[in-house]
């Protein structure tokens, strides 16, 4: 790709260290992310205007679509209660508002009451490569459909009868043990590196939730952390590799132990960032911070802990969502582990008897 060429405004252009090129959005007072498609696309274009069209304090206007198009409708969801709940995250609303606002810069105009079921299988089919995606785009639309029902645009949810795809990617790669050791080779105790490292693996917590950790969160050999995602407050103890690595490092920050090049807290994006370069440093292409989330939980299932011991480190609610994050665990060492366990039992349970003969039986 040329290196000097026209971009639309708002749009910027780097190259990582692999060659790759990234196209990003950013202006003020918008969500910024990177373009998803090549550009001089149709779908470029889309993204485009969908990036321009989601001000984070987007001054909704009464009014200022055609009643009972899917703009008027966006507009008045954006408006609700259900919408604006105290309970839910901004970052959780911007999350949902960029792919409704997606959705709705290429179908806005239409009428909420023409929308089909076929409509929606067609929408939802062109994303058949990327289902994980197609599945949050269904999400949002069913959400935003059973509010048109509520506001008598429509008679019916269109999407109470499509299904949503079939995801048979496991997600974020889970760490192995020799990717863990790889690891530590590569960034030794007093790293920044490696105390982030350690932080992730010892406590099993989200990006968002590990740059926030200070000395001021820890006593008595524990670690206070209030999840940025869900509001669950943990205390979690601090093991001895950790402490190690906590106090080797001399580059800690006075609100927060991980500090960027200038001293500040990291931000979510800028420390994933650096997590990745990171990771490259060590030869692991494959791995990610998220993933070390999901070597905790693997590790804990292979020494047997249980579903609700896992999810008091992790903080999960539902053991569907520990069965995600530990399905890596160690199949042939948990077999074993568990054959072995039930040998024990029922050999403990034999109780010899004597038959009416008088001769010993088991």
């Amino acid at each position: 790709m040329s290196k000097r060429r026209f971009l639309p405004k708002y749009v910027t252009r780097y190259v990582d260290k692999h060659g790759h090129e990234w196209l990003r959005f950013r202006r003020k007072g918008y969500a910024s992310g990177y373009f998803k498609t090549e550009f001089g696309t149709p779908e470029f274009g889309v993204e485009y205007r969908a990036f321009n069209a989601a001000p984070l304090d987007h001054p909704l206007r009464i009014d200022a679509y055609e009643p009972g198009s899917i703009h008027d409708l966006c507009d008045q969801f954006y408006r609700s209660s259900r919408w604006n709940d105290p309970g839910r995250k901004e970052a959780t609303r911007r999350h949902d508002r960029r792919i409704i606002e997606r959705f709705r810069a290429q179908h806005g105009h239409r009428k909420v009451a023409d929308l089909e079921v076929g409509h929606i299988e067609t929408i939802l089919g062109r994303m058949s490569a990327t289902p994980t995606a197609a599945n949050k785009l269904r999400k949002q639309l069913k959400r935003l459909m059973r509010y048109a029902v509520r506001l008598k645009m429509r008679a019916d949810n269109p999407l109470d009868d499509t299904m949503p795809m079939k995801v048979t990617s496991t997600g974020y790669h889970t760490w192995a043990e020799n990717e863990i050791a790889r690891f530590q080779a590569a960034h030794p105790i007093g790293t920044k590196a490696r105390l982030a490292f350690e932080l992730m693996l010892w406590t099993g917590q989200r990006l968002s939730d590990i740059i926030r950790i200070s000395r001021q969160h820890m006593s008595d050999g524990k670690v206070d952390v209030v999840q940025d995602k869900t509001g669950r407050a943990l205390r979690l103890p601090v093991p001895q590799q950790l402490l190690e690595a906590i106090v080797a490092t001399r580059n800690t920050g006075p609100f927060t132990l991980l500090v960027n090049d200038y001293n500040r807290p990291f931000t979510p994006a800028g420390f994933g960032n650096r997590m990745r370069k990171w990771c490259d440093t060590a030869g692991l292409p494959n791995c990610t911070s998220h993933g070390l989330r999901k070597a905790l939980s693997r590790r804990l299932a292979e020494i047997g802990t249980g579903n609700q011991g896992i999810k008091s480190v992790t903080g999960h609610v539902t053991d569907s969502e520990v069965a995600r994050y530990t399905r890596d665990a160690d199949q042939e060492r948990m077999a074993a582990q568990a054959i072995a366990a039930l040998s024990q039992w029922e050999m403990s349970r034999a109780v010899i008897t004597l038959d009416t003969s008088g001769q010993e039986s088991g």
